[in-house]
């Protein structure tokens, strides 16, 4: 689930001198090229990844200086102009530093470890050959590594290649790794979601064939991080899920699967339940599964929303017709779902609802929505009520305005706080 910010080559220690010196309006003043990336950003009330903008900026002194909301992150003073350094999430642009050695040629030689927030992590890293290719024992950082994701990958690489068996650490535990063979998985595997976090231990379990591809069975399990008792009630298939991949080595899913939510987590333990055809396209109906009240009953373990809805027989992974659908934020502070209709084009259409609940004992309530446009534009048009990009149980903010026949905001629109029932603020649009 990762997002690679930058595709630039830098490498370098951070100069606190310099950040401190010089201004963000000095140095726009410079001549600077940058780019906008995306990121990774942890946001812990919400228990999830939220995906963030920072610039990327390259100055005459071939500097890197990253920003983000008007501040200097980091300022780089040296890059490696042979190998690629991705940062995946905000703390490592904030945090991760590279220490070691450089070749005649920039190619990175000899031990190499881990500077996080100023502090050397010892046992991180490994060796790199003369030829700056990483060799022998590496504890390597996870992908997403942060303060809420300390894992760690530990394995052995010849000639760049990852060989043998790599597990994963999580808080000093082993918990999942599998084989390397010439750089490919291969065997039976245990790996970590991308998002994986202390509220999302969520685990695949299944096989790689020769080539690296999955085939066969993978189970999805997650640790609900209860008692012991608990745990068991998870093993006995109320929290597993999975599918099917193709034998042939393509790596398509078929048949009927159990997938996660995108934001699953411990408060928003979601699945969508349906079907892949021969060529791993969604088809038929998916239902949306919300587990809860385990500490009730063994068999009332779980609640089937109305929900879900049609993909299209023919295999253009298309939704059609009536659908609910859930708030990409959902969770049990902010329980939202949206009711309404596709198109045979898998295009928004006519009137869509938006409905809250407080909590899970209450029905939802709608609270806002508006009309697409029956032409399969998917415009909004007329009036509508929009949730605010934060609406939470905490915080029930609703945009009221109105929509052109072209999609665009028109004349003044109100920010409602609707569990106060008053009147934040209005802001004028032009015709």
């Amino acid at each position: 689930m990762g997002i690679i910010c930058a595709n630039q080559n830098f490498e370098s220690k951070k100069s606190n001198k310099i950040i401190k010196d010089q201004s963000l309006e000095a140095i726009d003043s410079m001549k600077i090229k940058s780019r906008q990336f995306k990121c990774l950003c942890f946001d812990s009330f919400q228990q999830r990844w939220l995906t963030k903008e920072y610039l990327l900026k390259l100055d005459k002194r071939i500097e890197i200086i990253d920003v983000y909301d008007g501040q200097i992150l980091r300022l780089n003073r040296k890059f490696s102009a042979l190998n690629d350094e991705v940062f995946d999430n905000l703390e490592q642009i904030k945090y991760l530093q590279w220490v070691g050695k450089y070749g005649k040629n920039l190619q990175k030689i000899a031990k190499w470890t881990v500077d996080w927030n100023g502090q050397i992590l010892q046992t991180i890293g490994g060796y790199y050959s003369e030829s700056g290719q990483k060799i022998g024992i590496w504890k390597d950082l996870f992908k997403n590594y942060c303060s809420h994701v300390p894992v760690f990958q530990e394995g052995e690489y010849y000639s760049e290649k990852k060989l043998g068996r790599w597990i994963y650490i999580y808080k000093n535990t082993r918990i999942g790794g599998g084989v390397y063979k010439e750089g490919l998985k291969t065997g039976k595997w245990i790996e970590l979601d991308e998002g994986f976090f202390n509220s999302k231990q969520v685990t695949y379990k299944g096989e790689y064939n020769q080539k690296g591809m999955k085939v066969g069975i993978w189970d999805i399990w997650f640790n609900c991080g209860l008692n012991k008792y608990m745990q068991n009630i998870c093993k006995y298939n109320v929290y597993s899920g999975g599918g099917q991949y193709d034998q042939e080595g393509n790596q398509k899913k078929i048949g009927k699967w159990v997938e996660l939510f995108e934001g699953f987590q411990k408060y928003a333990q979601i699945t969508y339940n349906g079907e892949y055809n021969i060529h791993g396209i969604k088809v038929g109906r998916w239902d949306i599964i919300r587990f809860r009240d385990w500490m009730q009953t063994l068999y009332k373990y779980k609640e089937i929303y109305s929900g879900g809805g049609l993909y299209d027989q023919e295999g253009s992974q298309k939704k059609i017709g009536k659908w609910i659908e859930l708030d990409e934020g959902f969770w049990d502070v902010k329980q939202v779902i949206y009711n309404g209709e596709y198109n045979m084009n898998g295009l928004k259409i006519g009137r869509w609802d938006v409905k809250f609940r407080y909590c899970s004992q209450e029905p939802f309530k709608q609270i806002g929505g508006g009309l697409y446009d029956q032409e399969g534009n998917q415009k909004k048009i007329g009036k509508w009520i929009e949730l605010d990009e934060g609406f939470t149980n905490s915080k029930q903010v609703t945009h009221n305005g109105e929509y052109n026949i072209n999609g665009r905001k028109i004349g003044i629109w109100m920010d409602m706080d609707i569990k106060n029932n008053r009147t934040r603020e209005e802001v004028e649009y032009d015709y």
